[in-house]
């Protein structure tokens, strides 16, 4: 396998270093790129590769991605008892294709992987009961759950116990509010929910066994917890091999199967361009705790009201708008690679659209952070459009066809 050299992988992933700095991240690069090379020279059922991950040792790399932490004591008020085991179990059962999942999300560097856990799982229990796929904020339990430490870390059980069963507001969208990927103050109330509150009235606990998992996947999507540190450069195929350390990251078991092993699937929240498309698949034989500590923990899944719970009426849909030129498709969590720049800029980000439209061959802009209090923002222009996944960017496509 032929990797990137180190100025061609951070011109790619739009990775811009200060002073020294460059140097450092280029020896850590050049150490990652040997332990992948090692690791894929073994010809196991896994393979690595590089990722937007490449210049950061594990434990940097965990500090800034994960945030599975805390206590794990708290009043068993809300647990409802522990998940009843069945062997009638299918062969094999994957919630994404069974419709049960939303597309693979991005915490960015925000550790907030535990509401997404605890979010993708309610989703699936959710779609599984009503039939109805919703996108649910991450963002809400981030700013409003003060069981949980928002961008510092949770677990997803909290989640469910200590805010969803007792709280007033609803279940908000996303639409309605935003995920930022950083704390803030809680805007529940002023949300558009797509369940009320008492939707959720607690958690189940799920036995610390292959079997128990399976049995409960068999069920509905679950919140796990994995070390995901031997995780950071996954590529594809089965992880095999037992735990090593402790958890520090929470993710969904979505599925298990076999393909040549047995596996359990796993949906991350680090975007599509880590994993096979933001997901893994761990053997289901990977010792008492599980491959990657995967049952080291218990897993957890919500139980819902055993109400019916009342769903708002359906909003008539609005008549489509006929697209005009000079719309502008966006797409958060990437950029459009460097090589084909026309020229760089500061301004803001309506300036930039207008300075496009005059520019010639500018098919589109890329900027990397959000804008300063004056509006303005570093934005490079670019001759070819293309798209690559990474947190912390914003492309902006130019299209005579997309209204958004």
């Amino acid at each position: 396998m032929v990797f990137p050299t180190f100025a061609v992988w951070a011109a790619t992933t739009g990775k811009v270093y200060n002073g020294d700095e460059a140097l450092v991240r280029e020896e850590i690069y050049a150490a990652n790129i040997a332990k992948i090379q090692a690791h894929n020279d073994r010809g196991l059922s896994w393979t690595l590769d590089v990722n937007q991950f490449a210049d950061l040792r594990e434990e940097e790399f965990v500090a800034q991605y994960t945030g599975f932490n805390g206590t794990s004591i708290l009043p068993d008020t809300f647990l409802l008892g522990d998940h009843e085991e069945s062997d009638a179990t299918a062969d094999s059962i994957d919630w994404v294709s069974r419709g049960a999942v939303n597309p693979i999300k991005n915490q960015g560097s925000c550790g907030s992987c535990w509401a997404f856990s605890t979010v993708g799982a309610l989703e699936g229990a959710l779609q599984i009961s009503t039939g109805k796929l919703e996108n649910l904020a991450e963002q809400q339990l981030v700013d409003c759950d003060k069981s949980n430490d928002g961008c510092s870390g949770g677990w997803p059980y909290r989640a469910y116990d200590s805010y969803y069963a007792r709280t007033s507001s609803g279940l908000c969208t996303t639409a309605s509010y935003r995920y930022t990927g950083r704390n803030g103050r809680c805007r529940a109330s002023s949300c558009s929910s797509a369940f009320p509150s008492g939707t959720v009235t607690g958690h189940k606990n799920v036995a610390t066994t292959a079997s128990g998992l399976k049995s409960a996947v068999n069920q509905q999507p679950i919140s796990v917890t994995v070390n995901a540190g031997q995780l950071q450069f996954y590529a594809n195929g089965v992880v095999t091999g037992s735990c090593s350390g402790r958890t520090n990251h929470a993710v969904m078991a979505v599925g298990y199967g076999t393909d040549g092993l047995s596996y359990f699937k796993i949906r991350n929240s680090w975007g599509t361009g880590w994993g096979e498309r933001g997901y893994i698949r761990l053997s289901q034989n990977g010792g008492s705790q599980g491959t990657a500590c995967l049952l080291q923990n218990s897993p957890v899944y919500p139980v819902l009201s055993t109400a019916p719970v009342p769903t708002p009426p359906p909003t008539p849909p609005a008549p489509s708008p006929t697209p005009t030129p000079g719309e502008w498709k966006v797409y958060e969590g990437g950029f459009i690679p460097s090589g084909n720049d026309i020229e760089k800029n500061s301004m803001t980000i309506a300036d930039a659209k207008a300075h496009c439209e005059q520019l010639s061959g500018c098919q589109g802009f890329t900027i990397q952070d959000s804008p300063e209090e004056a509006g303005e923002t570093k934005v490079w222009f670019k001759s070819v459009w293309s798209f690559r996944s990474a947190s912390g960017w914003t492309a902006f496509q130019k299209t005579e066809q997309v209204v958004v």
